[in-house]
């Protein structure tokens, strides 16, 4: 009952009305002291502890006591219990459950960096105590969490005032009381010791980790009473299956068949089995036979023991799932395969959730303790799920191909980094992004034969200076006009037809003039190719006869992992320098002020991507002399012979692919570029075709599709976030001379009403084909806007 007293009387201004709210809410509210009681000290901290006019400590009023903890916690119970605890003290210190708790300090907003080992709030949480073992006592004070609530801990300070250990609370000890304040929350605490001392302490004195309670934040929430509930849920049900079994009452029942039943033989049925269980005061003088699969099972066991078996199961099903322990984790069935499985639903489902609360809690009592401000420093928790180390390689794996750094991966794993692990990875043969763009002469093994020295630049082959100075002039203009369009686009001045006419193709003459360099060092490569494997194939007749080996086949004359590195390192900077211009003329188009970032990680991303297409030539290359050397063999052909059927196949391929090659990588390379300026600028992007009216009908049906410009184009049914993005089929990338025309944020563009409804069709194809299938889209989205499946297929770009 709370008396009347002055309002001065209580402790931060608290008045009898919200007390009374929070005596009714099942709080225990208990007056302790005077003002002529003073505590004389506490020996486990040297800080002052003054004393109070009056305090109030709010306790919980169904915790329970240590007597009762103890009868509690028998067999089944215990063990769940100290599982709990002990995996969420190895994920607090770290070990075979990942990194540990770590610290980490503010650099920036949002961004945060770890805190040197030897920080104070580090030495709280590994090496907390010089009574206990750090692992003894996080158990303790997880297990102390969950049977009564809460784990408390007085901090003690050193000679400066810096907190250096924090001394756990045993309820043998004492209690913590929270005491609380004028605005709500909690003013600072009373330690009640076992000798029947009061201890008056500042709140920054205690740090608590505990489980809230949902209906108030004042008290706390037991494991075990959880547990209670939970049991006391399926009392009733337990209560009335036993005294049903008891009485020898059968539960509602029904007899199914795995046939059809005719209507004489329902009522047979239904019959005998009431006949069975007996009605009124008539006793069962028959048991019915039930056919076409139905059967009547007894039982040896008497109705109590079948109520107790039952009872058990269901409790401790209750019990794990109340703890959040799989049952296999600790079944007697369990095995290497399923246990696994368990740990991770326990590590993912339980320990990760419960030290993510743990973390913030120890933030918040570390920052009061420490007085520092919130948000300066924090303590998180890593990740505690454990993955399959096969499958973990597998992902990680795939994560270096797509071009993360290998030291990222190291650190998220707590592992140390490696020199030279910050640099992105090309993935033909996983070689870093740089040795790429870096030119270098392609090493060949020296074999017999090879005469033919690579090909020299020769100084009379370069142009004269007159062509070069109109050369220049062509680029200064065209540059020039670019840059006029982009100011007249920012400003929000239509253009007219003409004007981007003449826009599309200064976009493409700037880029037609990589087409050349990059075709020049393809047949460089064809030609370094064609030298090497004829030579290794003479090579392999040595002194001998000039016939094949048996073994003969295209691995003996052409390592296609030194080839793919050859290549790519051939045309790597070139297809870099492309990039860059194509950034540099979407830049004039949008008149984007910024300059070229060439180690942003978009950029490189981007020419990642164009140069292991490269990957793609090499593995045709291979796959073009294969079958040149099949059909050689198969003439029983000599190695002089295959060496010049080799040389042929390659001066045609020199005659039929290299200006493909160059022409599809270029602007492959060069819209690579002008996406990542339009992408910075937030600008939108519309497929534009060729001028020429010679596109393929899949570019075509895509010319005037708008989209952000993070967001794909859906080309032919394919989604590709530029003309020759590598991720598109050969059929929409092969010789593509499309292009995109920038649209800044804001603009309005008027289109037809068939480039609305194209539009729309793109937008709502996926949902369509989804739920009626390819076929069935057409028909549907056809209805839908009036036209016919064929015009819906335009739309789309299918053929």
């Amino acid at each position: 009952m709370l008396h009347d007293f002055p309002a001065n009387a209580l402790p931060g201004g608290a008045t009898p009305a919200n007390l009374e709210a929070f005596a009714r809410a099942g709080g225990k509210i208990t007056i302790i002291g005077s003002s002529d009681q003073r505590a004389q000290g506490v020996t486990t901290t040297p800080r002052t502890l003054s004393g109070v006019a009056a305090s109030i400590g709010l306790t919980d009023s169904q915790k329970p006591s240590t007597r009762r903890v103890e009868q509690s916690l028998v067999g089944l119970f215990m063990r769940l219990v100290e599982l709990r605890a002990t995996a969420r003290a190895s994920a607090l210190l770290g070990g075979r459950m990942g990194a540990g708790f770590q610290v980490e300090r503010i650099i920036r907003q949002g961004e945060y960096e770890p805190v040197e080992g030897e920080h104070p709030w580090a030495t709280l949480l590994h090496d907390p105590s010089p009574h206990v073992p750090a692992l003894e006592l996080w158990t303790w004070a997880f297990m102390a969490e969950d049977l009564y609530g809460e784990a408390a801990f007085v901090i003690e300070d050193d000679a400066r005032g810096v907190p250096t250990a924090p001394h756990p609370i045993y309820p043998e000890f004492g209690t913590i009381e929270p005491v609380p304040s004028a605005i709500g929350g909690v003013g600072g605490f009373v330690y009640w010791r076992a000798d029947g001392e009061r201890i008056p302490l500042e709140a920054r004195d205690v740090v608590r980790i505990r489980t809230p309670h949902p209906s108030t934040p004042y008290r706390t929430m037991t494991l075990l009473g959880r547990a209670a509930y939970l049991l006391d849920k399926g009392l009733y049900a337990d209560i009335y299956e036993r005294d049903m079994l008891k009485d020898g009452r059968m539960p509602p029942s029904y007899v199914s068949s795995d046939q059809d039943l005719s209507t004489t033989q329902i009522d047979r049925y239904q019959a005998g089995l009431k006949k069975y269980m007996g009605t009124g005061a008539g006793k069962v003088k028959n048991v019915p036979v039930f056919g076409s699969g139905m059967k009547l099972m007894p039982t040896p066991f008497k109705a109590e023991d079948v109520a107790l078996i039952e009872s058990g199961i269901l409790n401790d099903k209750r019990l794990f799932w109340s703890s959040g322990v799989p049952q296999g984790m600790v079944d007697h069935e369990a095995n290497r395969a399923n246990t696994d499985g368990q740990r991770r639903v326990f590590s993912e489902q339980t320990v990760q959730p419960l030290s993510d609360r743990a973390a913030s809690q120890l933030t918040f009592g570390f920052a009061r303790a420490f007085g520092s401000n919130r948000g300066v420093l924090r303590i998180i928790s890593p990740s505690v799920v454990p993955i399959d180390r096969e499958l973990q390689t597998r992902i990680d794996e795939g994560r270096i191909r797509s071009g993360t750094p290998i030291n990222r991966i190291m650190a998220e794993r707590g592992e140390e980094t490696v020199e030279g692990g910050d640099v992105p990875l090309i993935s033909g043969n996983l070689r870093t992004l740089q040795s790429v763009v870096t030119p270098r002469e392609p090493r060949l093994r020296p074999s017999p034969g090879n005469n033919n020295p690579p090909p020299s630049d020769d100084a009379d082959d370069e142009p004269e200076p007159e062509t070069e100075g109109d050369e220049e002039r062509e680029v200064r203009t065209r540059r020039t006009m670019l840059r006029l369009i982009g100011h007249t686009r920012a400003a929000r001045i239509a253009l007219s037809e003409d004007t981007l006419d003449e826009e599309w193709q200064a976009v493409h003459d700037e880029r037609s003039t990589h087409f050349g360099p990059v075709e020049a060092a393809m047949l460089g490569v064809f030609e370094r190719q064609a030298t090497d494997v004829s030579a290794r194939l003479l090579a392999l007749g040595g002194r001998r006869a000039d016939t094949p080996p048996d073994d003969l086949s295209v691995e003996t004359v052409f390592d296609l992992g030194e080839w793919i590195a050859a290549t790519q390192s051939e045309l790597g900077p070139m297809l870099a320098e492309t990039l860059r211009s194509g950034w540099d003329t979407g830049a004039l188009r949008i008149s984007l002020s910024t300059t070229f970032d060439g180690e942003s990680d978009a950029v490189k991303e981007a020419l990642r991507r164009v140069i292991d297409k490269m990957q793609d030539v090499t593995e045709t290359t291979r796959d073009q002399i294969s079958g040149a050397l099949s059909e050689g063999l198969s003439a029983n052909e000599s190695l002089s012979e295959l060496s010049s059927r080799v040389r042929t196949l390659f001066d045609d391929m020199k005659a039929s692919r290299a200006d493909t090659i160059a022409q599809t990588s270029a602007t492959s390379a060069f819209e690579a570029g002008q996406l990542e300026a339009f992408t910075e600028a937030g600008a939108t992007k519309m497929w534009l075709t060729q001028r020429s009216g010679t596109s393929r009908p899949a570019h075509a049906a895509a010319d005037g599709q708008e989209v952000a410009a993070d967001e794909p184009f859906i080309v032919g049914g394919e989604e590709m976030m530029y003309p020759g993005d590598p991720n598109g089929s050969a059929a929409n990338v092969i010789r593509c001379e499309c292009t995109m025309l920038p649209g800044l944020p804001g603009d309005e563009r008027t289109l037809t009403p068939a480039q609305q409804r194209a539009q729309e069709v793109r937008e709502l194809y996926p949902e369509y084909r989804n739920r009626y299938g390819r076929d069935g889209a057409y028909g549907e989205l056809g209805a839908r806007f009036d036209v016919s499946p064929h015009t819906i297929r335009g739309d789309l770009g299918h053929k």
